[in-house]
């Protein structure tokens, strides 16, 4: 079949980059990622033998009339685009169109909105074929093998699909997740322009590796138990390093991003991946995220060896009431240990906070940005609690009657949709760019950082 794996385009001059369980507005870090998911799902399609072609609007640039071109001219017999919150009334209202234009097209959903309000979706939109719940790869494969006119297969029997049987929204059973994930195929990267995909203020390409899926953590704010499971899932050491090498032969790319809920957790896969890379001399640039509770200083030491630049740590909070009732697992200590540790060996650093969880007040947002301070990380991430959809905080926010909108396009980490006992959305939007002004309009942080993007450009 001829397929389309696609980001949809925009209506609305708003910007994201979406992954399957997340998406976040494209002028944080003013970068664009590479769509991992559309090249995970297309390399699963090309091994089955399908004609593939990836669209990726943030990359594009093209605006709803050129889209709409390209899908005449393209002539898909099925699109598969990806579909999260803030981004949803966007990708109905292209399916829409695509439907306009190609009736007998089959339109496929898949991403974390899909995976929880599939019902109502299929319910309300006649134009959308099928979704797919959760994990894509294997339902996505068993799908199109069923369309496909060569191949026939019976719909009910695909775990994770969901579609209508004879005009009822029918939901099959879930599929187990990928136990193996070295099973799946070498992403499609040869299916993307990689050099639209740059590196935030030095302009070099890069790509995301991801080691692996599915996290043990239980934070309320957080969707990727949903969508990926709750158990730590890893490629092997040998399939990362062939990952690493075929890029840096193929697309001459050294710089990459590790994506996985937790890249330091699992100590025995790490070390194993840290000693192959330094054994590989490699010569790689990279950063990954990470647990404060799952470092040491010797275990930094090594990451910095085998070519970690940067390291980005979820704090959420410097208040200990606000993470312990986020689930967090994780005390205002460890969270110093951590950067202290990061920065001794000789690692740049991100904060990652949240501003407006349960329990937060104008004072602890103030303590927050002390703490911040006090850390001295090279970055900052500054976000807005986002009730997301699957995670324990949409459900919570929904039972205290907490949300203040029904627009799913403002649910995304630079609006605020709550109200929680009296902290609205002016108060946490506009303390937020408040703090980033503070943080940032430091002489000495300024010159820090200038040095470390001046060494990074001129790094070949």
């Amino acid at each position: 079949m001829k397929i389309l794996v696609a980001n949809l385009p925009s209506f609305n001059g708003k910007m994201f980059v979406k992954e399957g369980r997340c998406s976040q507005s494209k002028k944080i870090w003013n970068t664009i990622w590479p769509p991992y998911s559309l090249v995970s799902i297309a390399a699963v399609l090309e091994e089955s033998g399908h004609s593939v072609k990836i669209y990726d609007y943030p990359a594009s640039r093209f605006n709803p009339d050129d889209f709409h071109s390209f899908i005449r001219e393209s002539a898909p017999e099925a699109v598969i685009a990806s579909c999260t919150t803030p981004t949803v009334n966007d990708d109905l209202e292209s399916c829409l169109k695509i439907k306009q234009i190609l009736p007998d097209t089959k339109i496929i959903l898949f991403g974390i909105h899909g995976t929880v309000f599939f019902k109502d979706i299929l319910r309300e939109c006649p134009f959308i074929d099928f979704i797919i719940r959760g994990e894509p790869e294997y339902t996505v494969k068993e799908l199109i093998s069923a369309l496909d006119t060569n191949q026939g297969g019976e719909l009910s029997d695909i775990k994770g699909l969901a579609w209508r049987n004879r005009g009822n929204v029918v939901g099959n059973a879930e599929r187990e997740y990928i136990s193996e994930l070295d099973e799946l195929p070498m992403p499609a990267w040869h299916l993307i322009d990689i050099e639209k995909y740059k590196l935030p203020f030095i302009g070099k390409p890069y790509l995301i590796v991801v080691p692996g899926r599915g996290c043990v953590d239980n934070c309320s704010f957080c969707c990727a138990n949903k969508y990926y499971g709750r158990e730590n899932r890893r490629h092997s050491a040998e399939r990362i390093i062939k990952e690493l090498v075929y890029y840096k032969k193929r697309f001459g790319i050294n710089r990459f991003l590790f994506w996985t809920e937790n890249f330091t957790r699992d100590k025995e896969f790490l070390n194993a991946l840290l000693e192959r890379m330094l054994a590989h001399n490699l010569n790689s640039r990279w950063s990954c995220n990470s647990r404060v509770d799952s470092v040491d200083f010797e275990l930094l030491v090594k990451m910095k060896k085998a070519g970690c630049q940067m390291i980005s740590f979820g704090v959420e909070s410097g208040d200990q009431r606000i993470l312990d009732a986020a689930g967090k697992k994780i005390t205002l200590s460890e969270i110093e240990n951590a950067f202290s540790a990061a920065q001794k060996a000789g690692l740049q650093t991100i904060a990652g906070c949240i501003f407006g969880l349960p329990g937060e007040t104008i004072s602890t947002m103030k303590q927050t940005l002390k703490f911040l301070k006090r850390l001295n990380p090279t970055y900052v991430q500054l976000y807005t609690a986002v009730p997301r959809p699957g995670s324990e905080f949409y459900e919570l926010a929904c039972r205290e009657k907490w949300m203040q909108t029904e627009d799913w396009g403002r649910f995304h980490q630079e609006d605020y949709v709550l109200n929680i006992n009296g902290l609205n959305r002016d108060e946490v939007v506009n303390f937020i760019r408040m703090a980033r002004i503070s943080f940032y309009l430091d002489f000495k942080r300024l010159g820090r950082i200038a040095f470390y993007l001046l060494k990074a450009f001129l790094t070949v």
